[in-house]
Protein backbone atom coordinates (compact mmCIF):
# COMPACT_ATOMS: atom_id res chain seq x y z
CA UNK A 1 0.00 0.00 0.00
CA UNK A 2 2.82 2.35 0.96
CA UNK A 3 4.75 1.44 -2.19
CA UNK A 4 1.68 2.16 -4.31
CA UNK A 5 1.20 5.50 -2.56
CA UNK A 6 4.84 6.44 -3.11
CA UNK A 7 4.64 5.42 -6.73
CA UNK A 8 1.57 7.57 -7.32
CA UNK A 9 3.14 10.49 -5.48
CA UNK A 10 6.33 10.33 -7.55
CA UNK A 11 4.35 10.10 -10.80
CA UNK A 12 2.24 13.05 -9.74
CA UNK A 13 5.30 15.13 -8.88
CA UNK A 14 6.94 14.41 -12.22
CA UNK A 15 3.68 15.22 -14.04
CA UNK A 16 3.38 18.53 -12.18
CA UNK A 17 6.99 19.43 -12.92
CA UNK A 18 6.47 18.57 -16.55
CA UNK A 19 3.46 20.87 -16.76
CA UNK A 20 5.37 23.66 -15.02
CA UNK A 21 8.23 23.19 -17.45
CA UNK A 22 5.95 23.38 -20.46
CA UNK A 23 4.29 26.53 -19.11
CA UNK A 24 7.66 28.13 -18.36
CA UNK A 25 8.98 27.30 -21.81
CA UNK A 26 5.91 28.85 -23.39
CA UNK A 27 6.29 31.95 -21.22
CA UNK A 28 9.93 32.58 -22.09
CA UNK A 29 9.70 31.53 -25.72
CA UNK A 30 9.97 34.51 -28.10
CA UNK A 31 6.70 35.66 -29.69
CA UNK A 32 6.35 34.73 -33.34
CA UNK A 33 7.55 37.47 -35.71
CA UNK A 34 4.86 39.77 -37.07
CA UNK A 35 4.00 39.16 -40.70
CA UNK A 36 1.20 40.29 -43.00
CA UNK A 37 -1.47 37.64 -43.55
CA UNK A 38 -3.93 36.73 -46.26
CA UNK A 39 -7.57 37.50 -45.72
CA UNK A 40 -10.49 39.88 -45.79
CA UNK A 41 -10.03 43.29 -44.21
CA UNK A 42 -11.94 46.47 -43.34
CA UNK A 43 -10.87 49.93 -42.30
CA UNK A 44 -11.36 53.68 -42.22
CA UNK A 45 -9.36 56.64 -43.50
CA UNK A 46 -9.41 60.41 -43.52
CA UNK A 47 -7.34 63.26 -44.86
CA UNK A 48 -7.22 66.41 -46.95
CA UNK A 49 -8.08 66.94 -50.60
CA UNK A 50 -7.15 69.58 -53.17
CA UNK A 51 -9.87 69.79 -55.82
CA UNK A 52 -9.54 71.54 -59.18
CA UNK A 53 -12.31 72.11 -61.70
CA UNK A 54 -11.82 72.86 -65.39
CA UNK A 55 -14.80 75.02 -66.32
CA UNK A 56 -16.23 75.30 -69.83
CA UNK A 57 -19.30 77.52 -69.40
CA UNK A 58 -21.10 79.44 -72.15
CA UNK A 59 -23.77 82.12 -72.52
CA UNK A 60 -25.57 81.90 -75.87
CA UNK A 61 -28.44 83.98 -77.27
CA UNK A 62 -29.05 87.56 -78.38
CA UNK A 63 -27.76 90.85 -77.06
CA UNK A 64 -29.32 94.30 -77.37
CA UNK A 65 -32.71 95.33 -78.77
CA UNK A 66 -31.29 94.96 -82.30
CA UNK A 67 -30.86 91.20 -81.76
CA UNK A 68 -27.10 90.92 -81.88
CA UNK A 69 -25.46 87.53 -81.27
CA UNK A 70 -24.41 86.72 -77.72
CA UNK A 71 -21.74 84.02 -77.56
CA UNK A 72 -19.60 84.34 -74.42
CA UNK A 73 -17.38 81.56 -73.12
CA UNK A 74 -16.02 81.34 -69.57
CA UNK A 75 -13.16 78.83 -69.49
CA UNK A 76 -10.95 78.63 -66.43
CA UNK A 77 -9.49 76.22 -63.89
CA UNK A 78 -9.96 76.92 -60.18
CA UNK A 79 -9.46 74.91 -57.02
CA UNK A 80 -9.91 74.69 -53.29
CA UNK A 81 -8.91 72.50 -50.35
CA UNK A 82 -11.14 70.43 -48.08
CA UNK A 83 -11.50 67.33 -45.95
CA UNK A 84 -12.26 63.75 -46.94
CA UNK A 85 -13.09 60.58 -45.03
CA UNK A 86 -14.63 57.17 -45.56
CA UNK A 87 -14.73 53.40 -45.11
CA UNK A 88 -13.51 50.46 -47.16
CA UNK A 89 -13.47 46.66 -47.36
CA UNK A 90 -11.25 44.33 -49.34
CA UNK A 91 -9.28 41.13 -49.69
CA UNK A 92 -5.51 40.74 -49.95
CA UNK A 93 -3.17 37.84 -50.67
CA UNK A 94 0.60 37.60 -50.06
CA UNK A 95 2.81 35.30 -52.08
CA UNK A 96 6.50 34.40 -52.47
CA UNK A 97 7.12 36.14 -49.11
CA UNK A 98 7.54 39.39 -51.01
CA UNK A 99 4.52 40.43 -53.08
CA UNK A 100 0.87 41.18 -52.41
CA UNK A 101 -2.29 41.78 -54.41
CA UNK A 102 -5.48 43.25 -53.02
CA UNK A 103 -8.94 44.17 -54.27
CA UNK A 104 -10.78 46.97 -52.48
CA UNK A 105 -14.16 48.72 -52.50
CA UNK A 106 -14.20 52.14 -50.81
CA UNK A 107 -16.56 55.04 -50.26
CA UNK A 108 -15.44 58.58 -49.36
CA UNK A 109 -17.09 61.91 -48.56
CA UNK A 110 -15.45 65.16 -49.73
CA UNK A 111 -15.94 68.77 -48.65
CA UNK A 112 -13.73 70.67 -51.14
CA UNK A 113 -15.52 73.02 -53.54
CA UNK A 114 -14.23 74.84 -56.65
CA UNK A 115 -15.58 78.32 -57.47
CA UNK A 116 -15.63 80.63 -60.49
CA UNK A 117 -17.57 83.82 -61.21
CA UNK A 118 -18.99 84.35 -64.71
CA UNK A 119 -20.33 87.72 -65.87
CA UNK A 120 -23.05 87.70 -68.57
CA UNK A 121 -23.16 91.24 -69.99
CA UNK A 122 -26.15 92.71 -71.86
CA UNK A 123 -26.54 96.13 -73.47
CA UNK A 124 -29.58 98.01 -74.80
CA UNK A 125 -28.38 100.19 -77.67
CA UNK A 126 -31.15 102.83 -77.75
CA UNK A 127 -30.53 104.21 -74.25
CA UNK A 128 -27.09 102.63 -73.83
CA UNK A 129 -28.09 100.73 -70.71
CA UNK A 130 -25.75 97.98 -69.56
CA UNK A 131 -26.60 95.10 -67.22
CA UNK A 132 -24.42 92.27 -65.97
CA UNK A 133 -25.61 88.98 -64.51
CA UNK A 134 -22.95 87.74 -62.09
CA UNK A 135 -22.98 83.95 -61.60
CA UNK A 136 -20.85 82.46 -58.83
CA UNK A 137 -20.43 78.90 -60.12
CA UNK A 138 -19.71 76.43 -57.27
CA UNK A 139 -18.89 72.81 -58.12
CA UNK A 140 -18.33 70.13 -55.49
CA UNK A 141 -17.44 66.44 -55.59
CA UNK A 142 -19.67 65.35 -52.71
CA UNK A 143 -18.69 61.69 -52.54
CA UNK A 144 -17.05 58.92 -54.55
CA UNK A 145 -16.98 55.13 -54.68
CA UNK A 146 -13.74 53.42 -55.75
CA UNK A 147 -13.06 49.89 -57.00
CA UNK A 148 -9.31 49.33 -57.05
CA UNK A 149 -6.59 46.71 -57.23
CA UNK A 150 -3.55 47.17 -54.99
CA UNK A 151 -0.33 45.42 -56.01
CA UNK A 152 2.36 45.68 -53.35
CA UNK A 153 5.93 44.82 -52.44
CA UNK A 154 7.06 43.96 -48.90
CA UNK A 155 9.86 46.23 -47.65
CA UNK A 156 10.30 43.90 -44.67
CA UNK A 157 8.02 41.80 -42.46
CA UNK A 158 6.09 44.81 -41.13
CA UNK A 159 6.28 47.40 -43.95
CA UNK A 160 4.45 47.20 -47.27
CA UNK A 161 4.58 49.61 -50.21
CA UNK A 162 1.72 49.47 -52.71
CA UNK A 163 0.02 51.04 -55.70
CA UNK A 164 -3.69 51.88 -55.89
CA UNK A 165 -5.22 51.59 -59.38
CA UNK A 166 -8.85 51.55 -60.38
CA UNK A 167 -12.10 53.24 -61.35
CA UNK A 168 -14.10 55.80 -59.39
CA UNK A 169 -17.74 56.90 -59.53
CA UNK A 170 -18.29 60.42 -58.16
CA UNK A 171 -21.30 62.59 -57.40
CA UNK A 172 -20.75 66.12 -58.70
CA UNK A 173 -22.96 68.94 -57.46
CA UNK A 174 -23.35 72.52 -58.68
CA UNK A 175 -24.92 75.34 -56.65
CA UNK A 176 -24.77 78.79 -58.19
CA UNK A 177 -25.33 82.21 -56.63
CA UNK A 178 -26.60 85.00 -58.89
CA UNK A 179 -26.70 88.77 -58.63
CA UNK A 180 -27.27 91.57 -61.13
CA UNK A 181 -25.76 95.03 -61.58
CA UNK A 182 -26.80 97.68 -64.10
CA UNK A 183 -26.62 101.34 -65.07
CA UNK A 184 -30.44 101.19 -65.03
CA UNK A 185 -32.25 100.59 -61.75
CA UNK A 186 -35.28 99.28 -63.63
CA UNK A 187 -33.12 96.64 -65.35
CA UNK A 188 -32.15 95.30 -61.93
CA UNK A 189 -35.83 95.07 -61.00
CA UNK A 190 -37.21 93.66 -64.25
CA UNK A 191 -34.52 91.20 -65.35
CA UNK A 192 -35.32 87.55 -64.80
CA UNK A 193 -33.04 84.51 -64.65
CA UNK A 194 -33.06 80.91 -63.53
CA UNK A 195 -29.76 79.10 -62.92
CA UNK A 196 -30.80 75.78 -61.31
CA UNK A 197 -28.80 73.65 -58.90
CA UNK A 198 -27.99 70.22 -60.26
CA UNK A 199 -26.05 67.02 -59.58
CA UNK A 200 -24.68 64.34 -61.89
CA UNK A 201 -22.79 61.06 -61.57
CA UNK A 202 -19.51 60.80 -63.44
CA UNK A 203 -16.89 58.07 -63.91
CA UNK A 204 -13.15 58.54 -63.67
CA UNK A 205 -9.97 56.83 -62.57
CA UNK A 206 -7.79 56.82 -59.47
CA UNK A 207 -4.04 56.18 -59.17
CA UNK A 208 -2.15 56.25 -55.91
CA UNK A 209 0.90 55.25 -53.89
CA UNK A 210 1.02 54.21 -50.25
CA UNK A 211 3.00 52.69 -47.39
CA UNK A 212 1.57 50.45 -44.68
CA UNK A 213 2.93 49.50 -41.25
CA UNK A 214 1.86 46.34 -39.40
CA UNK A 215 1.29 46.97 -35.68
CA UNK A 216 -0.17 43.66 -34.51
CA UNK A 217 -1.14 40.41 -36.15
CA UNK A 218 -4.40 41.97 -37.37
CA UNK A 219 -3.99 45.75 -37.20
CA UNK A 220 -1.99 48.02 -39.49
CA UNK A 221 -1.87 51.73 -40.31
CA UNK A 222 -1.14 53.40 -43.65
CA UNK A 223 -0.60 56.65 -45.47
CA UNK A 224 -1.21 57.23 -49.17
CA UNK A 225 -1.45 59.86 -51.91
CA UNK A 226 -4.15 59.47 -54.59
CA UNK A 227 -4.99 61.34 -57.77
CA UNK A 228 -8.53 61.31 -59.19
CA UNK A 229 -9.54 62.46 -62.68
CA UNK A 230 -13.15 62.49 -63.90
CA UNK A 231 -14.70 62.90 -67.32
CA UNK A 232 -16.15 66.25 -68.37
CA UNK A 233 -19.86 66.50 -67.55
CA UNK A 234 -22.63 69.00 -68.34
CA UNK A 235 -25.20 70.32 -65.85
CA UNK A 236 -28.73 71.59 -66.49
CA UNK A 237 -28.85 74.78 -68.54
CA UNK A 238 -29.86 78.08 -67.02
CA UNK A 239 -31.86 80.86 -68.66
CA UNK A 240 -31.66 84.64 -68.42
CA UNK A 241 -33.52 87.67 -69.74
CA UNK A 242 -31.84 90.97 -68.93
CA UNK A 243 -34.32 93.75 -69.74
CA UNK A 244 -34.96 97.35 -68.81
CA UNK A 245 -38.75 97.10 -68.68
CA UNK A 246 -41.16 94.23 -68.24
CA UNK A 247 -43.69 95.98 -70.44
CA UNK A 248 -41.44 96.50 -73.47
CA UNK A 249 -39.24 94.43 -75.77
CA UNK A 250 -36.11 96.39 -74.81
CA UNK A 251 -33.79 93.42 -74.41
CA UNK A 252 -30.33 93.82 -72.99
CA UNK A 253 -29.58 90.08 -73.26
CA UNK A 254 -31.69 86.96 -73.73
CA UNK A 255 -30.45 83.40 -73.85
CA UNK A 256 -29.16 80.21 -72.27
CA UNK A 257 -26.35 79.67 -69.76
CA UNK A 258 -24.59 76.31 -70.25
CA UNK A 259 -22.30 74.74 -67.62
CA UNK A 260 -19.69 72.02 -68.04
CA UNK A 261 -17.04 70.79 -65.61
CA UNK A 262 -14.17 68.31 -65.36
CA UNK A 263 -13.05 67.55 -61.81
CA UNK A 264 -9.57 66.51 -60.67
CA UNK A 265 -8.80 65.75 -57.04
CA UNK A 266 -5.53 65.12 -55.19
CA UNK A 267 -5.92 63.41 -51.81
CA UNK A 268 -3.54 62.77 -48.91
CA UNK A 269 -5.07 60.31 -46.44
CA UNK A 270 -4.10 58.16 -43.45
CA UNK A 271 -6.04 55.29 -41.92
CA UNK A 272 -6.08 51.92 -40.25
CA UNK A 273 -6.89 48.38 -41.38
CA UNK A 274 -8.13 45.34 -39.49
CA UNK A 275 -7.27 42.12 -41.32
CA UNK A 276 -9.51 39.25 -40.24
CA UNK A 277 -7.11 36.62 -41.62
CA UNK A 278 -7.94 33.16 -40.30
CA UNK A 279 -9.90 34.68 -37.42
CA UNK A 280 -12.76 36.00 -39.56
CA UNK A 281 -15.48 37.23 -37.23
CA UNK A 282 -13.23 36.94 -34.15
CA UNK A 283 -11.72 40.36 -33.38
CA UNK A 284 -8.34 39.67 -31.80
CA UNK A 285 -5.98 42.60 -31.32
Amino acid sequence: MVKKFLSLTIVGMFSTLSLIGVAYSAAIAPAPALTFQNGFYAGAAGGVSAISNKYDNKAEGTIGDAGGVLNSRYANTTGNNGLTGGLFIGYEHFFHNKYSLGVELAGYYNSAEAKQTDGIVGQETQDDYIATLHVLNKVKQTYNFDLTIQPGVLINNTYLSYLRLGVSLARMQVNDEESISSTSSTAITNSIYNIPSDHVNVFGYVVGLGVRKLLTKNVSVFGEIDHYAYASKSFKNGTFHLRESAATADNLALGTYKRKSAIHNNVLRVGFIYNFGDDFGNFKV
